[in-house]
């Protein structure tokens, strides 16, 4: 049985006990001779006072816990946005750069060209690149 449902049934068996617990000592109390209704009054109010000091950080640490699975939630949101984002930016930079390419690359092709053009010149003309060499 997976954890969830063992967790669930669980629960309602302590809500059950719990309610007939509440409904058994309410029906003492109120059967409960005077004299003894004292000492009892005392005994529940010490009683409450050691479970609220247990409970207390108890629900605390629900509350923060609750309140950390809140932001996690968020961040997770926030960071599934980024990172659709960031693949929203990469695929725009990746279409500049192929466009870039397009428009640079004849240029570049000329470049090489004229370099090519003055490598073969400066060879026929005996110079080394220089426009002032002379032969």
């Amino acid at each position: 049985m997976p954890w969830p449902d063992v967790a669930r049934q669980m629960r309602a068996l302590n809500d059950q006990m719990a309610a007939a617990a509440r409904a058994i000592a309410m029906s003492a109390a109120r059967d409960t001779p005077p004299a003894l209704s004292a000492v009892m009054a005392r005994y529940s109010q010490e009683l409450q006072a050691v479970t609220t000091a247990l409970s207390a950080p108890l629900r605390q640490l629900l509350d923060e816990n609750a309140r950390l699975v809140e932001r996690i939630e968020r961040w997770s949101e926030e960071h599934r946005d980024m990172a659709e984002q960031m693949a929203s930016w990469a695929e725009q930079q990746r279409l500049l750069s192929d466009q870039m390419s397009e428009l640079a690359r004849p240029f570049l092709e000329q470049v090489d060209a004229l370099e090519e053009l003055h490598a073969i010149w400066s060879d026929a003309a005996g110079t080394e690149g220089s426009p002032t060499a002379e032969p």
